[in-house]
């Protein structure tokens, strides 16, 4: 395999299911022998070590503390404030996942409740047809835990098949939950990787849950079942059970309406989110931009001029294409996540330090990004090596370090991560940079990332100028399909060097839309169980009404018979369950209060107590409790009243 202009044998295969990193889509891993490199400030460096036996994490930590302080003694201008933070591969590998994960599992466990709550109802509703049964089995000897063992058994069976159900179900959804995970994500390793499955474990799991479900949702309506009737009720008389069954059934209402409001709070929170994110101002104009990345190798490309001489060759050619309106490059493109800071000093007459995050750019690259340059000028084909080196500052950093006054003709003394372009230039590499221009501010490491510190250098005075090499060409095109141009983009970079490969060429809207992803999935599963939630409580609310305007048939007819208007029967029904509703909306409120905070670390310009989010959640619920109270309601008073009175 020829990589990085070097010819090497393949030795080895790992598992497909190897990866140290989140994987990025289908780009397959590469491993090659690490080669120490004698520049003690590069320190992209990271250690993988397995403890041994009975060696705890803070003893760990401790001698590699020690080692550190050996090595910084030994290289005090280099080493003096690096070190060593020891963490469980596990925790490298799912930071950002696990508390997205139990947000997950927290509203699955929330529909779980509600869809017990539900089902508890309907057998309420089922027990209240067998009281003369029950009534007949107590009076002939059978025994109440007898009653219960039956009536929990055949909730069991109910819950083991509906356990089974979702079985097949997760079976069939987990294609379906690994194509909408995001990327980068430890989602989307463990399910397509790592032979995350319907395996022994989830079976156990089901049964488990299956067998909670049943002692949830099967206690309540065992225990009203079989408390001791009047003996009317064996006669068929109602029984006076009647008014404590709806206070039941209306608690459980209330409880799947809390639960329920708790979930569609949170799909709202992650809405105002992904609204509000996409709503930002990355600080540049997204539409129509091409990027594409290369990585140049050091043993072909060793010093800035090289570099310089690639990106030079590779800009001319670019921009000669059809339908390219401007084209540049950068060592570092905004919305990937990256960042590569460097300390420098300010010159004044009170000196200070400080470290801001660095790029090498080549000219013309703040046009074609669209950011806006404020004052001063933007780089020049005139900043080229053997000139006097410039740099370009954002608005961050010269608000920061330049509070009331102007960073234009200042200058930034700098310890440059790549010998300068220019070999007259010191050995040292220590650089006095003067600033000729302030730019505005760039959210580059994403989103709902602040905008940092920022300055840029010409990459004709400096080479590539960050630790991979690495460089991302970027085209500003017109009314050309962009897959079109990509390719013949391509095309142009390899006629300058046609063993360079050319990776991520992907338009600007499909890296915000990356950037976005995580968000957006914890939405859309979130979404599905809100609205899952609000259909199952809807389905709860008229039961429970439907099952009450049947009890009450006869009080319905009477009323009717008295001279009530149908209208005043319908606002009477649903008056006594809605203020159930009501009462689940205040518990919610409350439970949304406590458990949002939870959804903070996935939150971007929301509080997790937001009030309009938690009005709209609440005006939904009310809204769906008063259709699916007032439909049975109304049913119930259209009867006949004669036809009513003369069955009773």
């Amino acid at each position: 395999m020829h990589l990085d202009g070097a010819d090497f044998v393949i030795v080895g295969v790992l598992p497909r299911s190897f990866h140290f990193q989140p994987r990025r889509g289908d780009e397959p891993d590469l491993v090659i022998p690490l080669e120490p490199d004698a520049d003690r400030g590069r320190f992209e460096l990271s250690v993988v070590a397995r403890l041994l036996s009975g060696v705890t994490r803070e003893q760990a930590q401790a001698e590699v503390d020690r080692i550190a302080v050996r090595i910084a003694g030994q290289n005090p201008e280099v080493d003096r404030r690096q070190g060593f933070r020891l963490i469980p591969l596990h925790q490298a590998v799912t930071q950002g996942t696990k508390k997205t994960a139990l947000v997950l599992f927290g509203a699955v466990v929330f529909l779980l409740l509600i869809a017990c709550a539900n089902v508890a109802n309907l057998l309420v509703a089922r027990g209240v047809g067998r009281e003369r049964e029950i009534a007949i089995r107590l009076a002939i000897g059978a025994s109440r835990q007898r009653l219960l063992r039956q009536m929990l058994t055949e909730s069991g069976v109910l819950a083991l098949l509906g356990g089974g159900l979702g079985l097949l179900l997760a079976y069939g959804a987990l294609p379906l939950l690994a194509a909408i995970a995001p990327a980068q994500t430890s989602f989307l390793n463990r399910i397509q990787d790592n032979g995350i499955t319907v395996n022994g474990a989830v079976l156990a799991f089901t049964v488990a849950i299956s067998a909670t479900a049943a002692v949830l949702f099967g206690i309540l309506p065992a225990v009203r079942s079989t408390r001791p009737m009047p003996s009317s009720a064996a006669t068929g008389w109602a029984s006076s059970s009647g008014a404590g069954r709806t206070r039941s059934a209306g608690a459980l209402v209330a409880i799947e309406v809390a639960l329920s409001f708790v979930l569609l709070a949170g799909a709202g929170l992650m809405v105002t989110t992904l609204w509000r994110l996409l709503a930002v101002d990355p600080g540049f104009r997204t539409e129509r931009l091409l990027t594409m990345s290369v990585s140049l190798p050091e043993a072909r490309y060793p010093d800035g001029a090289s570099q310089s001489a690639y990106v030079t060759q590779a800009l001319d050619r670019l921009r000669r294409l059809p339908g390219v309106r401007s084209a540049a490059a950068t060592s570092l493109l905004p919305m990937r996540r990256e960042s590569w800071s460097i300390p420098f000093d300010v010159d004044g007459p009170r000196p200070l330090s400080g470290q801001a995050s660095f790029h090498t750019v080549s000219a013309a690259y703040f046009e074609t990004m669209g950011i806006p340059v404020l004052r001063g000028r933007s780089f020049t084909e005139a900043d080229r090596a053997g000139a006097v080196p410039v740099a370009i500052v954002s608005r961050r950093m010269e608000q920061r370090y330049w509070p009331g006054g102007s960073a234009i003709g200042r200058t930034l003394t700098v310890d440059g991560p790549t010998p300068p372009a220019d070999t007259t230039a010191p050995s040292a590499a220590r650089l006095h940079l003067e600033i000729v221009g302030v730019v505005g501010n760039v959210r580059q490491l994403g989103l709902d990332d602040d905008p940092r510190a920022e300055f840029f250098t010409p990459a004709a005075q400096w080479g590539v100028g960050n630790k991979f090499n690495g460089m991302t060409f970027v085209l500003r095109t017109m009314g050309v399909p962009t897959a079109a141009l990509a390719n013949r983009a391509v095309d142009e970079m390899h006629t300058v060097d046609a063993d360079q490969p050319i990776t991520d060429v992907k338009t600007m809207d499909e890296l915000i839309a990356a950037d976005t992803a995580s968000p957006r999935f914890v939405l859309v599963l979130i979404g599905l169980f809100a609205l899952t939630a609000i259909v199952l409580a809807a389905f709860g609310i008229y039961g429970v009404v439907s099952h009450t305007v049947a009890r009450r048939t006869g009080e319905v007819a009477v009323r009717l018979a008295l001279g009530a208007r149908p209208a005043e029967v319908v606002g009477l029904v649903a008056r006594q369950h809605l203020a159930w509703v009501a009462g689940g909306v205040v518990a919610g409120v409350l439970g949304a209060l406590a458990l949002t905070r939870l959804l903070a670390s996935q939150l971007f310009g929301v509080q997790p107590i937001d009030i309009p989010t938690y009005a709209a959640a609440a005006a939904l619920l009310a809204l769906v409790a008063i259709v699916a109270a007032v439909v049975p309601a109304s049913r119930a008073a259209r009867v006949e009243p004669a036809a009513v009175l003369r069955n009773l």
